[in-house]
């Protein structure tokens, strides 16, 4: 990591740190753990000049969760198309008030922060995901590999498991596939015995350019079959001193992951918890209503109230609702407009210094302030994703799910915004999510 990295790194994992050194982590599992992962800049891959940094986002987002082949084939190759066209992009970045742009660097757009893990013997850059349930990476005759990808080379501590593979389809068609090993896992300094691991043989798409993902949603949508396998979350749990994930996420900075603790040091109270709808094996929450800008109205009909549910997913960048709901966000933006020729929400970078707050309640609807629910406030500086390669537009953070998958997404722009916690059931009860502002 060069020095500039790495200062940008340390300054901001303070907090983050602080905990850690309170909290002893052993070196292998043992019941009552807590550990921290702090997020690291990603250098894999090719950097996010090739490719339009907002519309890459958008399609792998409506990838992931579903959507349609002829949906995702356009935004992939409007991605490529509107790609910037000179080395002026970081400096377009600046001006268009999208602070501390990092010259040709696949982060430049708060993008790209992986946390690292073990498997072996191997260290893997890794995306902690709470949008999927599957621990993969790529296996050496993987085609299509990026630079400087780390592949998996079963060692002493693997065993391949027979019989057993996975595959995972999407809606463009586009796929990965491959076989079943069991390996040592070690992340934060805990050890966790024969976890699963699937080694992707052949991929076709567009897919991260991290060594891999650590899925953190519900062991019901493991796609290894014939027999589905439990998650790394899930194996953890008996070592945790409490079967909890903490997200803290930063705007262009590095943030922290915290597994089995909820870190006072990160979050002013009080928590404010939602209950989780786990059918569709994601962290899906109801909120109970929205607002924009200063506007102190936080209810909403039952229609609004049915377009604001939603998955909340470590593993996507941008923030996808209902189109209505995106609709009227964008309509107290003065210039906002659909861009046709973007299939985005735009707006003139002239007014990205002044875009309005989103603003999402979390509680019971008709609860006034104080009484059990929370304010998660976006700020209007988030949403500013990305200058277009037209000098004058820029791409919105808040894009619409164009009716192609039936549920919101609240992705890193939400989570940046608020201190999350998942919790797999520390009172002994159903999932839950917890909320608080940052500290």
């Amino acid at each position: 990591m060069s020095p500039p990295l790495r200062k940008f790194y340390m300054s901001f994992a303070v907090l983050c740190i602080l905990f850690q050194l309170a909290a002893a982590v052993p070196a292998t599992a043992r019941a009552g753990s807590s550990f921290v992962i702090n997020q690291i800049p990603s250098t894999k891959g090719t950097t996010s000049l090739s490719k339009h940094p907002g519309i890459a986002a958008y399609a792998k987002a409506l990838r992931k969760h579903g959507a349609s082949k002829g949906t995702i084939d356009r935004l992939s190759s409007l991605a490529v198309q509107q790609k910037p066209k000179s080395s002026t992009w970081a400096s377009k970045a600046a001006s268009s008030g999208i602070s501390n742009p990092i010259a040709a660097s696949p982060f430049v757009y708060d993008k790209e922060y992986d946390s690292p893990v073990t498997i072996g013997n191997q260290t893997f850059v890794m995306d902690l995901d709470t949008g999927s349930s599957d621990l993969w990476v790529f296996g050496k005759s993987t085609n299509g590999l990026l630079p400087n990808q780390t592949v998996y080379v079963p060692g002493s501590t693997a065993s391949r498991v027979p019989g057993e593979s996975f595959s995972e389809l999407y809606g463009d068609n586009s796929m990965v596939l491959g076989i079943v090993y069991t390996d040592v896992v070690n992340i934060g300094g805990i050890q966790v015995k024969n976890q699963s691991i699937e080694v992707a043989t052949k991929f076709e798409g567009d897919f991260a350019q991290e060594d891999g993902i650590v899925g953190l949603a519900f062991d019901s949508i493991n796609q290894i079959v014939p027999t589905p396998q439990k998650t790394l979350f899930t194996n953890l749990r008996s070592s945790l001193s409490s079967p909890v994930l903490s997200a803290d996420l930063r705007h262009q900075e590095v943030g922290c992951y915290t597994f089995g603790a909820i870190p006072s040091n990160q979050y002013t109270p009080p928590l404010t918890y939602t209950s989780v709808n786990t059918a569709r094996g994601l962290w899906e929450f109801s909120p109970a209503g929205y607002g924009v800008g200063s506007n102190t109205t936080l209810n909403a009909s039952s229609s609004d109230l049915e377009k604001l549910i939603g998955i909340v997913d470590t593993g996507t960048t941008l923030m996808l609702l209902d189109d209505t709901i995106v609709q009227t966000y964008y309509e107290h933006v003065p210039t906002a407009r659909f861009e046709g020729g973007l299939e985005a929400w735009v707006f003139d970078c002239g007014v990205a210094g002044n875009l309005p707050d989103f603003r999402v309640k979390v509680g019971s609807k008709g609860q006034s302030k104080g009484q059990g629910e929370f304010e998660a406030v976006v700020p209007g500086a988030y949403l500013n994703y990305a200058p277009n390669p037209d000098g004058t537009s820029c791409y919105g953070g808040l894009q619409p799910t164009l009716g192609e998958i039936p549920f919101g997404i609240y992705g890193d722009i939400f989570l940046k915004s608020v201190f999350a916690v998942f919790d797999r059931g520390s009172q002994g009860g159903q999932p839950r999510l917890a909320f608080a502002a940052k500290a």
